[in-house]
């Protein structure tokens, strides 16, 4: 009515209400680096639901504030994780404060020649051979992801900064991982030049033989033995 003064305070039920529609609290980015300091790939994925902006939120290490993906690759997470917080939208391409990829941030964790990863917490050892895997595995799940294996960094490439490292099954991955990729994209196009009313594209076209001969010569790397037969 005109003239009522309205009460300072909001009633009990009000407030209750109130409070009850508040948003949930947001996770610091902290959380996220205690779930990837715990290894556990279920804790990760709880965490990223919770707030999946952490994903892009940087996270203090040794080395300053780094992106998720950069941190993770320094605590010595498992593809597992890593793929993780690329399929809840981090980035393979994220660089580090120095300015090396992701892809180089992993193969600088090689030069001590010594592997550790995170589990419930403790930092354990890895052995020689294990560590080799799991490395390749994170490549993989890297360049599966996007990572660029042609971008250089201090003007090395990846694979040669692994052959520097001794790691050369791990060089042969990022390389044959880029050939097949180049394979292909030559087999899309040539289905497209086969499809295509207009031949405009004679390379792509060419008999099933010739172009046998363009995959196997395409800049393959040493560690590809492509089988071709002699010219006749």
């Amino acid at each position: 009515p005109d003239g009522a003064t309205l009460p300072r305070t909001l009633p009990s039920h009000c407030r209750r209400m109130r409070s009850s529609a508040s948003p949930p609290h947001l996770r610091r980015g902290t959380s996220l680096r205690s779930a990837l300091h715990s290894g556990n790939v279920q804790r990760v994925i709880e965490t990223l639901t919770h707030d999946d902006t952490l994903v892009h939120t940087p996270i203090m290490t040794a080395t300053g504030c780094e992106p998720p993906v950069i941190a993770a690759i320094q605590m010595g997470c498992r593809a597992s994780v890593i793929a993780v917080l690329l399929s809840h939208g981090g980035t393979a391409t994220a660089r580090s404060r120095c300015g090396a990829s992701a892809l180089h941030t992993l193969m600088l964790s090689l030069k001590d020649g010594q592997i550790s990863e995170f589990r419930d917490g403790c930092l354990l050892h890895v052995p020689e051979q294990v560590a080799e895997e799991r490395t390749c595995d994170l490549v993989n799940c890297l360049l599966q992801y996007g990572a660029d294996a042609g971008e250089r960094w201090q003007g090395l490439l990846p694979a040669e900064m692994a052959k520097r490292s001794g790691k050369q099954l791990l060089a042969n991955v990022i390389e044959q991982f880029a050939w097949r990729r180049v394979q292909l994209l030559l087999a899309k196009h040539r289905l497209a030049a086969a499809r295509s009313v207009n031949k405009s594209i004679p390379l792509l076209a060419c008999s099933e033989g010739v172009y046998e001969w363009i995959c196997c010569f395409v800049v393959p790397p040493l560690s590809v033995q492509p089988q071709c037969g002699m010219l006749s």
